[in-house]
């Protein structure tokens, strides 16, 4: 019979299995364990870390230096300063100097005498044209209208009285012979236009008027001393001209 209280061999090897077994999952989820294992997430987070940098260092390119500016002293040594006051002087030279343009002065019988800017290869009737073109007493005849125009020359276009006369240039004259005969030509007071007045010696745009004004009131000039009733025009212009006007 057994004793009250003893225990039996097959539940005391039962015992100390549970205690094997408690014993073991204690020491698993010991401080010790746990420190370990974040001790080893933390090396390999460092790993990580220095690999990605290492990475990122030798993936960068080695030279990536630009090329440097041109300084501004050289620039602004090589670089000749213009005002715009020369800019538009050597426009206006390109202008009359270009080979492609000419300048002549068309006077006489045309219906705006001035100065006028052509083609080099226009005729002398182009710049009739562009002068207004003929007036009612022109002598279209008394010009070389199918000359070639010259830079620098005057274009004379005679009237029908002017012709009869023999005071205009031969038909087919060059320009040259137009230059010439315009210089030597009279000048009829009594027809002339106020560019054409202004072309005797003495006589300005403001006499040129005046003899314009006296003729329309008057109906003109029977005599050169009748020009002595001008304002302005004296003995002495009278005689500078009195070769070179008619009447």
């Amino acid at each position: 019979m057994e004793r009250h209280g003893a225990r039996h061999p097959a539940e005391e090897l039962m015992t100390r299995r549970e205690q094997l077994r408690a014993q073991r999952q204690a020491d698993h989820a010991s401080p010790a364990r746990f420190g370990l294992r974040w001790g080893a997430v933390a090396v390999f987070l460092v790993l990580l870390i220095t690999w990605a940098t290492v990475s990122w260092l030798t993936s960068r390119p080695t030279d990536r230096s630009l090329p440097e500016p041109p300084s501004f002293a050289e620039t602004s040594e090589n670089r000749p300063r213009e005002s715009p006051g020369d800019e538009l002087a050597e426009q206006n030279t390109q202008a009359f100097d270009s080979p492609d343009l000419v300048v002549v002065h068309v006077a006489g019988a045309v219906q705006e005498p001035q100065v006028v800017h052509m083609e080099a290869d226009d005729r002398v009737v182009d710049a009739v044209e562009a002068a207004g073109g003929f007036t009612e007493d022109a002598a279209p005849e008394g010009a070389n209208l199918a000359a070639s125009v010259v830079d620098g020359e005057m274009i004379y276009v005679p009237t029908v009285e002017e012709l009869d006369a023999g005071q205009a240039p031969p038909v087919g004259a060059g320009s040259d012979d137009l230059s010439g005969t315009v210089e030597s030509a009279q000048v009829d007071l009594n027809s002339a236009h106020a560019d054409e007045l202004e072309q005797l010696p003495g006589i300005g745009p403001a006499l040129a008027d005046r003899i314009l004004t006296y003729r329309e009131t008057n109906g003109g000039f029977s005599s050169l001393e009748e020009l002595a009733a001008v304002s302005g025009i004296g003995p002495a212009i009278i005689e500078s001209i009195a070769d070179d006007v008619t009447w």
